[in-house]
């Protein structure tokens, strides 16, 4: 049964172009018009309508629906415009089976057509036939009879017959949301947020329409960064030209729409049709922090994305996630779960299953319990393309097909570059619409219990950012994380410096031709995280001098200075060499205050009279200083040691020499 739309969903529904699936053959005698075109995509035809040209006359094959039950009825209508008058016009139907063998023909005619266009109506009931699911060839053979000139040619189309016993095939339709922030470091907008407008202006769309449309369902995923953007617009904010920065007030248009799209969103969520997913803060694509070797930034992205999404939107997103990228790095799935992560929406790409390339439907891992949901990557282009009869042909296909059925999900992008809310929300009236199919929130498909295992696959960088941009990154990180250990206090510098290097591995930066036109933007607030850290840990200094120890144990003195004007807690890490040993922990937490800090170490040289001692100062695996001494231990203390050394082994002797003696004596009397 149709949905019911509003008039300006209706509208766009109405307007969707769609594509001809079939080709047209022509015979024709010498005096025949010119041959006939390729199928089109006409605006306004009817969906899964075929089009086509013979001679001079458009004909289109208009279906009553794209797929009809087994036991219902088909019904088309020929449409045969004509630039002139006609003496005859024949339009013949054939439906085979998929063998190629004639099962139903019907053929109209009209004698003395005007100029204009001719309607052929054809309509069968079809329960007699008994029909298996499956897609059937139809021929529309077109014969126009004009002054003694005859041009024919055939239009051929499908007809898709489904089990209406069979239950409907639940489908589900996400749309990621990502874009790349139009603020510097300072908070400053470098990019004006009232002309690029886009993505806000898509989240809008697809908020209004699940707020007026009661039957609407739709996954959204948002990158957490960009609504805290967005919010920070809606507040205020500062806009920096050519001019200076000028401060844009909180009354102003700008603002109050960025606000405007905030609440409308949260009006949406309330609804209980609109999913939005968890997702990591600055939307990073995880394979390529895995391949970089920041993967276990995986935790922080996520556990800010969720503090940030709540704080835009006073909403906890759903228990489902879709990165950036499609793919999911294996060893995340774990760090995923700990956050609350029930499921994963990746591409066909991105899992494995019995060492192939997994089918759309649903699965579970062996280990972590995050339930991974296979998107069908050729449904999901056609949505992007906007091409409906695609959509349905595409969806059939997996609808009839045989044995357990496995959920199908969409999954666009959506902005710039990409996917149109519009396209979005055209595909869901498309599909929605199909008695064989039962649109839902992906919350719900995930819920099913899956029976096969699957494997996650890391994903390949298609698109490789600019050498050195992931390792500037990742010392970035290295070193906020860092500043993030040494900070008694984890106060705003720390969280700055922390969230500017998480930024800079949004997935965004790639721009929407994924040419990574925006790496210098990306690179700007790393080398502000990696300077904010410095400025305060490179202050930390060393002082460590060579030592000779008393006896053959003791301290050794080491002097950490503080140059700054915050206390810190750092790592001091000692290692020895050469006969030297630490007595005690090697590693151990060392508060500093400002300035000079005094640590002793204590060591001890039982068997050498020389060794090296190494010590580190360092924060989260940073080194902040290190340094090498010499440790002696006392001459006086060796010689003494030397000395009874000597003195043992010569009474020794001594007494091996009197025993050597005494035996020789004792032999020669009993030899005499």
């Amino acid at each position: 049964m149709p949905h019911r739309r509003s008039t300006i969903y209706a509208i766009w529904a109405c307007a969707l172009a769609l594509v001809a699936i079939g080709a047209v053959s022509l015979t024709e005698p010498a005096t025949a018009l010119p041959a006939a075109g390729q199928s089109q995509q006409t605006p306004g035809a009817a969906l899964g309508s075929v089009v086509a040209t013979i001679g001079v006359s458009s004909v289109s094959l208009v279906p009553q629906t794209p797929a009809m039950p087994s036991n219902g009825s088909f019904a088309y209508s020929a449409r045969i415009s004509l630039s002139r008058p006609a003496d005859s016009v024949m339009a013949r139907l054939k439906i085979l089976n998929p063998s190629g063998k004639l099962m139903i023909q019907q053929t109209r005619i009209e004698n003395n057509a005007d100029t204009g266009t001719v309607i052929a109506a054809f309509e069968r009931d079809m329960s007699d036939l008994q029909l298996s699911p499956g897609a059937y060839p139809v021929q529309l053979e077109v014969r126009i009879a004009q002054k003694g000139q005859i041009v024919q040619g055939t239009v051929e189309a499908e007809l898709l017959v489904y089990d209406p016993k069979r239950p409907r095939l639940p489908v589900a339709i996400c749309a990621r949301v990502s874009g790349q922030p139009l603020a510097d470091p300072k908070g400053r907008f470098v990019a004006d947020p009232g002309q690029y407008t886009q993505v806000r202006d898509d989240v809008l769309e697809i908020a209004a329409w699940v707020v007026a449309q009661p039957d609407a369902r739709i996954t959204l995923a948002v990158s957490p960064l960009l609504l805290s953007e967005w919010s920070h617009i809606a507040s205020g904010y500062e806009l920096v030209g050519p001019e200076g920065t000028a401060r844009i007030a909180a009354d102003s248009p700008v603002p109050q729409a960025y606000g405007s799209t905030l609440a409308l969103l949260g009006e949406a969520l309330d609804t209980g049709r609109l999913e939005l997913t968890t997702q990591g803060f600055s939307d990073p694509d995880l394979s390529a922090l895995a391949t970089h070797g920041m993967v276990q930034d995986v935790d922080i992205q996520y556990a800010k994305g969720l503090s940030a999404t709540f704080s835009s939107v006073e909403t906890t997103p759903s228990t489902g996630t879709i990165p950036a990228g499609g793919c999911l790095p294996p060893e995340a799935a774990s760090t995923l779960a700990r956050h609350g992560v029930e499921y994963v929406v990746v591409g066909q790409s991105c899992a494995r299953f019995r060492r192939t390339k997994a089918a759309p439907g649903i699965y579970k891992l062996d280990g972590p319990p995050v339930r991974v949901l296979v998107a069908d990557d050729a449904l999901s282009q056609k949505v992007t393309g906007g091409d409906t009869t695609g959509q349905i042909r595409e969806a059939f296909d997996r609808a009839i097909a045989p044995g357990l059925r496995g959920p199908l999900v969409v999954s666009c992008d959506v902005g710039p570059g990409a996917a149109s809310a519009r396209a979005l929300i055209a595909a869901y009236d498309t599909l929605a619409d199909q008695a064989w199919l039962r649109v839902d929130l992906t919350r719900a498909l995930a819920a099913r219990t899956p029976s096969s295992v699957a494997k996650l696959v890391n994903g390949k960088e298609d698109s490789p950012a600019p050498k050195g941009y992931w390792r500037d990154v990742k010392t970035a990180r290295d070193w906020s994380q860092a500043l993030t250990a040494a900070l008694a206090d984890s106060g705003s510098r720390s969280q700055i410096a922390e969230d500017d290097s998480l930024i800079a591995q949004c997935s965004a930066w790639a721009g929407p031709e994924g040419k990574w036109d925006l790496a210098d933007r990306g690179r700007t607030y790393s080398a502000t995280a990696l300077r904010s850290a410095r400025d305060v840990l490179s202050a930390v200094s060393l002082r460590v001098e060579a030592i000779t120890l008393a006896g053959s144990s003791g301290e050794v003195p080491v002097t950490i200075t503080n140059g700054g004007d915050a206390p810190l807690s750092i790592d001091v890490v000692a290692t020895t060499s050469k006969g030297v040993s630490i007595s005690g922990d090697q590693l151990r937490r060392v508060e500093l205050s400002p300035k000079d800090n005094f640590v002793e170490l204590p060591v001890s040289m039982p068997d050498a009279l020389r060794g090296k001692l190494t010590v580190t100062v360092a924060s989260a695996g940073v080194v902040l200083a290190r340094k090498t001494v010499d440790v002696r231990a006392s001459y006086l203390d060796r010689l003494a040691i030397i000395g009874a050394v000597v003195t043992a082994l010569g009474v020794m002797l001594v007494f091996i020499i009197r025993r050597v003696r005494s035996a020789e004596s004792t032999e020669g009397t009993n030899r005499g």
